[in-house]
Order: structure tokens, then sequence, then C-alpha cells
């Protein structure tokens, strides 16, 4: 059984090269690559290209279509030949042995969907200490409910099409709803646990909340109400309602000041552990910077329903 590696691009030209050499260094290639360019304006489309030259072994399929990364996803699949499809984004970079581990449950003709794994690159104290506010670790994946991302996942086209795909008005966290589309569609699940990629967060304050606030905007939109929200709504009545009897009784602004505090440095407490003395500034920092990403997207995304 043959599988498609696909994944979208745009203005990658910093990322392209060391992501198409990892494709290439696989200890099992993909049958053949297709890639949809959004219409780079810079040398993206140019450097695909020539690695495409040097590497005919890859089988590089090159489109350029205008679009968002659904489009761009939607329109891989279409012009693939294969019926199993292997899923990444061009900013990651693939382990060699990604590409074996996420097509490999598929043999048994047992699975329909295999979620992968992604670590965050860590190369400074920043991204070590966000890779723990956001909480990725394998240990925390409950595999009947582990929503895939896009960053490493394998489907077969037929359950492509149960789910219909991905859903093209959504440009933000397309991901995530065509993944609960895929758990409707399916109970054929196989999480891989040793396919990984790895990728980089976001590097600074202003980047990380451009970032949340897109994906919370997205969930907004799409109606993803996930445990995130809810609990972030939690944290904000019980500050609120802290904050409001703290007038007549003082005791509660310290019980308030508590839950902030205790919401704020809760990845140190997940974590049991503390890599450097920056981390107590960083972590509460980079918290506070998601809590506020979280709430003004998802509140936007609320009043601009699809």
């Amino acid at each position: 059984m043959t599988a498609t590696l696909i994944t979208t691009v745009y203005n990658e030209e910093k990322n392209i090269t060391d992501f198409l050499a990892s494709i290439a260094g696989q200890s099992k290639l993909p049958d053949e690559v297709v890639i949809v360019d959004a219409a780079s304006t810079d040398r993206t489309y140019a450097l695909i290209t020539d690695f495409s030259a040097m590497h005919p072994e890859l089988h590089l399929k090159l489109i350029k279509k205008a679009g968002n990364r659904s489009v761009g996803r939607n329109t891989a699949i279409l012009n693939s030949l294969s019926p199993i499809i292997a899923c990444t984004d061009a900013g990651c970079r693939l382990d060699k042995d990604w590409f074996r581990n996420i097509t490999r449950p598929f043999e048994s003709g047992n699975a329909e969907v295999v979620s992968g794994w992604y670590e965050t690159v860590k190369n400074n104290s920043w991204d070590i200490s966000l890779s723990k506010v956001l909480n990725f670790s394998p240990k925390n994946v409950r595999p009947e409910s582990f929503l895939p991302s896009t960053r490493s996942i394998a489907f077969t086209k037929t359950v492509w099409e149960k789910a219909g795909g991905f859903d093209e008005r959504l440009s933000h966290n397309e991901d995530t709803p065509f993944a609960l589309e895929l758990h409707k569609s399916t109970s054929r699940f196989v999480f891989a646990s040793d396919a990984v990629v790895r990728w980089h967060v976001p590097h600074n304050y202003s980047t990380l909340y451009r970032s949340i606030y897109r994906y919370a905007l997205g969930d907004g939109q799409s109606g993803v109400y996930s445990s995130q929200y809810w609990i972030l709504l939690s944290f904000w009545l019980m500050l609120i309602a802290c904050l409001s009897i703290g007038f007549p009784i003082h005791a509660f602004w310290i019980f308030g000041i508590i839950i902030v505090l205790g919401y704020l440095y809760l990845p140190v407490i997940q974590a049991k552990r503390l890599d450097s003395v920056h981390e107590l500034l960083l972590i509460p920092l980079q918290k506070c910077t998601i809590i506020l990403a979280n709430t003004a997207g998802f509140i936007k995304g609320l009043f601009t329903k699809i």
C-alpha cells in the first residue's frame, strides 16, 4: 500500500531547504511528495523546484494554488496517487523514522488514522519554559480522545472523504475541526508516539500572542469548545468573584491572588522542576500572554462565527 506525504507552504524560504532535507533523509521514503504553494512571494517555489531536480527519488509534485492551509491540503490530497496520506507542516523537521512509523500501523489494515507526536525545539530558556507552559508530553495523551495535529498525522483517503476534508472556510485552526470529524467518522485510531516531528515555538511575546490568538479565534469561529476554554472561563469567573467579594471581605482578595499565582505557575507544578531561575519570571509571563490571547481570540471568534 503506497503512501503520499503532503504539506503546504507560503513564504518559507528560510526553512524550506532544511525541511526538504529531512524528507530526503527518511529511513523510508514516501512514494510521492505533494506540496501546494499558496502563491509565495519569496524564493520558496524556486528552492523547492531546485531541490526536486536534485532528488528525483522523492517524486515531488509542486502545485501553486492561492488559498489558506485547508485549501492547500485538500488540493494536495486530491492530486495524490496513494490511498494513504501523511501530513506535516513545512516549519517542522522530521525525525529520520517519522514516515516509516507514521505509516506502519496501516500495514495491519486495522488503522484509518494514525496520530503522530511533535516535540518542541529547545534552544534556550525561553523555549524550555514555553514547552512547559504548552504542556507537550506524550505521557498526557489518551489515544482514544487525542486530537492529532497536522504537524504529524496520517490517514486514509477514504476517511478524509468521510470527514468532509478540511473545512476551507477555516484559516486559523483547521486541524482541530478536522480531527473532531475524523473521530466522528471512525474509531480506528492509532497513536504512534515514535512518529516524531520537531517544531519551533513562537520566539517572543508578540509572536506567541498572535499565534495563540489565531488558534483561539478559529476555535471560536468553528464552535470548538475544548476543555481549555472552560478552564479559562472558570479562572476569570473565580477571579471576578474574589475581587467583588473582596470589598466587604478583604480576605477574598488574598484568595484571588493565590488563584492567579497558582494558575500562572501551574506549568512549574506540573513539570515538578525548574531548569533555570529564569523560568520563575518567564513561565508566568508566557502563561499570562496565552491567557490574554486565548480570551481575546475566542471572544472575537464567538462574534464572527462561520
